[in-house]
């Protein structure tokens, strides 16, 4: 019979971990609005469901700013220069499975992720104005044409974002079944790497 020994170490921070989840949360209530008020006939219900995606946008950008700002300022394994490694994506290597952090190719959609996001949170307060007149560009004279454009390139970020979500949990499972439990760090805070192992 097979024995696998895990090396275990605390990885990512409390604050790290939370707005992750944080984030999360957030992303998913804004799909759940956004198909909500797409199903609903016009009228004061759909209007109030869109104006709650608005609101939930607005958490999402705080949220995304402040993971920015952890970045720049928190623990080695929350920082930025934790996601880029340019030699291994360059040499298109393989990732070191025992090494702890962020997963070198993982880092990059992460980064990706983050650009889309960033994006999606951009046009929606365009998205907003115009529609709604609601944010803080409410009073920049935007017209319901132009939000309609911009609400486009917002639609194609949400199925860039859909992509993501399917592709991460994929990857979850996959690494799951194969592997160290993974998963769970971002609940623990603690990432699991095989030691050695013996028959």
């Amino acid at each position: 019979m097979e024995t696998v020994t895990y090396r275990r170490q605390r990885v990512f921070d409390p604050l790290l971990r939370l707005l992750h989840w944080f984030n999360a949360l957030a992303i998913v209530l804004l799909f759940a609005t956004e198909l909500g008020a797409e199903a609903l006939e016009k009228g004061p219900v759909r209007e109030a469901v869109w104006h709650g995606h608005v609101l939930l946008g607005y958490g999402l950008i705080a949220g995304l700013g402040l993971r920015l700002l952890w970045g720049l300022v928190g623990p080695q394994r929350a920082r930025w220069s934790d996601f880029f490694h340019v030699s291994v994506w360059l040499r298109r290597q393989k990732a070191d499975a025992g090494a702890f952090g962020h997963d070198a190719w993982a880092s990059l959609a992460y980064l990706g992720l983050y650009a889309v996001l960033i994006g999606m949170g951009a046009t929606g307060l365009v998205a907003a104005a115009g529609y709604f007149q609601l944010g803080p560009l409410a009073d920049g004279g935007i017209t319901r044409e132009l939000a309609h454009s911009f609400k486009e390139v917002h639609e194609l970020g949400a199925n860039l974002v859909w992509a993501f979500i399917a592709v991460h949990i994929g990857a979850l499972i996959w690494h799951e079944r194969r592997g160290a439990p993974m998963a769970q760090s971002m609940v623990s805070g603690y990432q699991y790497r095989v030691a050695d192992e013996s028959q």
